[in-house]
């Protein structure tokens, strides 16, 4: 099994996953910077839960 920057995930190894996608929690900034490449910055914060409010 591997994780999204092709490190190899071996039997008993802890590993973070997100969306489908696997990474090691040391790789945690880079997986978000490849994450927001992939779907945009929009798309991540959309999925993260982020609303847009209006002040009324």
């Amino acid at each position: 099994m591997r994780t999204f920057n092709q490190k190899t995930i071996s039997p008993g190894m802890a590993y973070c996953e997100c969306l489908g996608y696997r990474y090691f929690y040391e790789d945690s900034t880079q997986f978000l910077a490849w994450l927001m490449g992939v779907l945009s910055s929009e798309a991540v914060l959309d999925k993260i839960g982020v609303q847009e409010k209006v002040r009324e």
